[in-house]
């Protein structure tokens, strides 16, 4: 008896294909780079470059754990599934999948922060009102004391997304909606001002060129102000220290004019929903113009020297100080917790934090305080329950390291 040839079925052969498509597909992505290679920001994380030589990679055996890290960040279908489901939830509820962003009435993405410490500051009201009183005295008796060595201490109060347009949020979002809104929070500005503080808080400002100018200060698909914004309260700040007597340009801001996702900061938000259709969230942005003489000095006085901690809310004031250099010296602090020279000379490097240098890294702050004229302490307003990120404490538990002498008069 003949044995019948064994011919694999149909559904067989797609299996196999289907398979064979799973585990080449990482090889096929990687070949052509024009396809979706499968990254999710937020989801995936990042694959550092191949080696330089597949050889020469095998042989000093940096090439196997880096493939194996880059086939299990593309392999199969997972990146589609992610971004179809994303899809799915976001057209249909407005929300990320995360629920850490939300798509308002208006005025395009909200991120989650910024909702949390609107509705904290209202329906905590009275305990971040006694929070916020005790760091501003703290802050109150570190800028005596600053003042003594001919230093000045600027608190500047960033704004988020829903901080200038609660309206956009609405009841959805917001407890108790927006009637009376600010009125009903617990506020660090006012607080800081009762005990005599520098300082600006831009929400006010904001809602103001809003209301009059119908300017947009936080991009459509970003959660960050935008950098005319960072520009304009650069200025603003400016403006303040120059009747210290300090040289300043004599232009800066010049206007603006609107660009299509031309920063990152424009997208910062758009990139963490892994969506299909990212691009119909992107609209044009307020991008800064600057004065042709913007290099040219006041004669009198001389500039002043820097020293910018803040979040990363400060980024765009800072580029704009770039542009206009109202500052002979610039030393930028994260989170009061890294160092970076804005103007690096030789030797002066930044210096990144981890466990065992934080108190190293604030100690060389402290050098940069003697040597600085301005300090501004910078904090978004959903950064404000971090109250100065422990600044203010650390220079009053450190008073002695400026000779200054506790027993003066507060």
């Amino acid at each position: 008896m003949k044995n019948k040839s064994q011919t694999p079925s149909a559904g067989s052969l797609t299996v196999c294909i289907l398979i064979l498509v799973i585990l080449l597909s990482p090889t096929v992505q990687w070949l052509f780079p024009v396809l979706y290679d499968g990254r999710l920001d937020g989801y995936t994380p990042p694959v550092s470059g191949r080696p330089a030589s597949l050889l020469t990679g095998f042989l000093d055996k940096t090439l196997q754990p880096w493939a194996e890290k880059y086939y299990t960040s593309r392999l199969g279908f997972r990146p589609f599934l992610v971004r179809s489901f994303n899809e799915f939830l976001f057209s249909v509820f407005g929300e990320s999948a995360s629920r850490t962003l939300f798509m308002g009435e208006t005025n395009g993405l909200f991120n989650d922060q910024t909702i949390t410490s609107l509705n904290n500051e209202i329906i905590l009201k009275d305990q971040y009102s006694e929070k916020y009183a005790r760091e501003a005295d703290n802050l109150a008796r570190a800028s005596r004391m600053l003042r003594a060595m001919q230093k000045h201490l600027y608190v500047v109060i960033a704004s988020s997304k829903g901080y200038i347009y609660p309206q956009a949020l609405g009841e959805r979002y917001i407890h108790g909606g927006v009637k009376d809104l600010f009125s009903r929070m617990a506020s660090f500005s006012m607080a800081l001002k009762a005990k005599g503080v520098q300082v600006y808080d831009t929400g006010p400002v904001l809602r103001d060129l809003v209301a009059s100018t119908n300017l947009q200060t936080h991009p459509y698909s970003g959660v960050h102000w935008n950098f005319y914004v960072g520009c304009l309260i650069g200025e603003a700040l400016v403006k303040n220290i120059e009747a210290l007597g300090f040289a300043m340009p004599t232009k800066r801001c010049s206007g603006f004019e609107y660009t299509l996702g031309k920063n990152s900061t424009d997208t910062d938000a758009i990139s963490l929903l892994n969506l299909w259709f990212e691009n119909n969230l992107i609209k044009p942005s307020p991008f800064p113009k600057y004065s042709d003489d913007s290099h040219k000095q006041i004669s009198r006085g001389k500039r002043a020297r820097l020293l910018f901690i803040g979040d990363s809310f400060s980024d765009q004031i800072r580029e704009s100080y770039k542009k206009t250099e109202p500052f002979s010296k610039i030393v930028f602090s994260s989170y009061f917790g890294t160092r970076v020279p804005e103007y690096p000379v030789a030797g002066d490097l930044p210096s990144l934090p981890n466990e065992e240098n934080i108190d190293k890294i604030r100690r060389q702050l402290l050098d940069d305080i003697i040597m600085s004229d301005i300090i501004f302490l910078e904090m978004v307003d959903y950064n404000t329950y971090r109250l100065g990120y422990g600044f203010s404490e650390y220079l009053l538990n450190n008073q002695s390291f400026f000779g200054y002498k506790t027993t003066q008069p507060e």
